[in-house]
């Protein structure tokens, strides 16, 4: 590991563990986190659709990413983090992310590959930029949304291994 690589994964580290973050780390809020997420990814792609304007998925689209900030917040970086620089637990939190979204994301991937033409010559092209936008975004995200989702509350760990 390089001198740098060393001191990013240190002040991401840092970043993840500030007061703001731990407003993020309830199991309530990353799933409330979680929700928003798909509900944007849905408003992104339903809102042209339903009204036929087709530049109103972009508020949602461009929200989209304050809303992954958070979720990623809230499960610490674990995902974002270099593994040199996390202990052995958020380790192997980052592994069981990252295998638990092997196989959602192979299908998402799939059905985006395989509707991908279809999609194209339907919808119009603001929206099917925005919809490949938020397909892409969700599945760079997938393990830190299913992290978040499945995460049980810090604090409940600890007043257990008291």
């Amino acid at each position: 590991m390089s001198r740098s690589q060393g001191a990013y994964g240190r002040y991401m580290k840092r970043t993840f563990s500030t007061p703001l973050a731990e407003k993020f780390q309830s199991r309530r809020t990353r799933r409330l986190l979680v929700l928003a997420a798909i509900g944007n990814s849905v408003a992104v792609i339903a809102l042209p659709l339903i009204t036929g304007i087709d530049w109103l998925g972009l508020p949602f689209f461009l929200a989209f990413f304050p809303l992954a900030g958070c979720v990623n917040l809230s499960v610490r970086g674990v995902t974002e983090i270099p593994p040199s620089a996390l202990d052995e637990r958020q380790v192997q939190l980052r592994v069981f992310s990252m295998s638990a979204a092997y196989y959602p994301a192979v299908l998402l991937a799939f059905a985006a590959g395989a509707f991908a033409p279809w999609l194209l010559d339907t919808l119009p092209l603001p929206v099917a930029v925005g919809a490949g936008g938020i397909v892409g975004g969700t599945l760079m995200g997938l393990p830190a949304l299913l992290l978040a989702w499945r995460l049980p509350d810090e604090t409940a760990a600890l007043d257990d291994e008291a």
